[in-house]
């Protein structure tokens, strides 16, 4: 039982990222555990530096355009600014790294053709996030810039989408111009990078936050931020020499901020973050993280099916004394997995260093167990189990890159509680006692 449970973890672990559903607790989680591998591991320097990167900052050149949704105008990137701009990059094409440029582009207006003539000069340097405006898809080369957000929060970020790589991923390639990608079947939840197994959409690591963008101020410590108008007009060809060039709107009152699990961050930021997670084999699934998880999770399964015996041995004598009365076992049957249900969900509302070491919040849950079914020391070992499966989620997070989440012992505990109150209900006899 111990190894089924194992390997059904792997299956909750691999595949959960796929479904966009979070609790709040687990964004409680990944908001702790991310500062606490920033202070205490430094990923915050695995990054490019301040002469390998530049930000263009689109949010005040604007045009007002028609809204295709609406009888009114719209304010959007000025094109001609832009085709100015690409004109002047398309000299310095051969000495520049890559362009990425996030813009969206809904309308089509009277400036498009000659800045999309520029963007034909800079092909296999520039990339923009995908568009259903056929005029720009058909020249530009795009992939999607879709994110997941949850609860409002922008959680995670797909690698592969319907089977073609995403924006962050095809900067991967750019930048490696003979890194191998493997695609697997659509049903698998992983993609194979340079030999690397990824899975197909990873939490955000927020490397990249918007307080390390310069403002106003020359600051040494933050990376500059041009504005559209500016860049052109004081084009600088020289400061421009194996630099990333990111165009996108780093407006704090702009369209393209979003709340992520740790702070705000902007649109290009979540890209460039998801792409320095490949950069850097954060969430590879690597074989000393499943040494890691498959040793812990065995362990783990194999102390807690122990633990539980008593627990399911008191239920069995309960069962016993309803053996002749099929509504009373139902009503049981029922009873007690409805509530280890609630249970469990109510246990993961305390803040995540609470799961750790608190015991007050939990002698009052332990308290409520005992008067609601008299099963104490179970729920005892299961705050254990919580306790235990977080920490693991935690080193597996900042020592391993891997993010898990940890709620994922709760579908492993309601299905082997299932199976026994199944099992109690259709054979409980008293000559025979059930063990799985």
């Amino acid at each position: 039982m111990a190894f089924i449970n194992t390997m059904l973890s792997f299956i909750i672990i691999f595949y959960r990222p796929l479904i966009p559903i979070l609790r709040s607790a687990e964004i409680e989680f990944y908001g702790y555990s991310a500062g606490f591998k920033r202070i205490f591991f430094g990923y915050d320097n695995d990054k490019p530096t301040r002469d390998e990167i530049l930000f263009v900052n689109t949010g005040y050149s604007n045009e007002l355009a028609p809204d295709k949704d609406s009888y009114g105008n719209e304010a959007i990137v000025d094109r001609k600014v832009l085709g100015e701009c690409f004109k002047k990059l398309k000299t310095v094409k051969d000495s520049i790294k890559l362009i990425i440029c996030d813009i969206d582009f809904p309308n089509i207006t009277s400036n498009d053709s000659a800045w999309l003539k520029e963007v034909d000069g800079l092909k296999g340097k520039i990339l923009f996030p995908k568009t259903s405006n056929s005029l720009y898809s058909n020249r530009i080369e795009s992939y999607s810039a879709s994110a997941t957000k949850i609860h409002s929060i922008l959680v995670q970020y797909p690698l592969i989408y319907n089977d073609t790589v995403t924006l962050p991923l095809s900067i991967y390639q750019k930048l490696h111009p003979n890194a191998q990608i493997k695609l697997y079947p659509s049903y698998s939840p992983f993609v194979n990078i340079d030999g690397n197994i990824f899975p197909k959409s990873v939490i955000i690591e927020p490397r990249f936050r918007a307080e390390h963008l310069e403002k106003s101020e020359e600051d040494s410590s933050k990376y500059k931020v041009e504005h559209l108008n500016s860049f052109v007009k004081y084009f600088s060809p020289e400061s421009l020499i194996n630099k990333i060039i990111i165009f996108g709107n780093f407006n704090d009152d702009g369209n393209d901020k979003h709340q992520t699990i740790l702070t705000d961050t902007f649109g290009p930021l979540a890209i460039l973050n998801t792409y320095l997670m490949i950069e850097n084999q954060d969430s590879e699934i690597s074989a000393s993280w499943f040494m890691f998880m498959f040793i812990s999770l065995f362990t783990f399964f194999t102390w807690r099916q122990t633990a539980r015996f008593d627990y399911f041995k008191s239920l069995s004598l309960t069962f016993k004394k309803h053996k002749k009365n099929t509504y009373e076992r139902c009503k049981l049957l029922f009873k007690n997995i409805l509530w280890l249900n609630k249970f469990l969900m109510n246990i993961y509302e305390p803040v995540f260093p609470k799961i750790i070491y608190l015991k007050q919040h939990f002698k009052i849950r332990y308290n409520y167990a005992k008067k609601q079914i008299g099963l104490s020391e179970y729920f005892i070992d299961l705050f254990k189990s919580l306790r235990f499966v977080t920490i693991v989620a935690l080193v597996s997070y900042t020592v391993f890159g891997f993010h898990i989440e940890y709620i994922f012992i709760n579908f492993i505990i309601l299905f082997e509680s299932f199976l026994y109150f199944l099992a109690l209900f259709i054979f409980n006899k008293s000559s025979k006692r059930v063990v799985l």
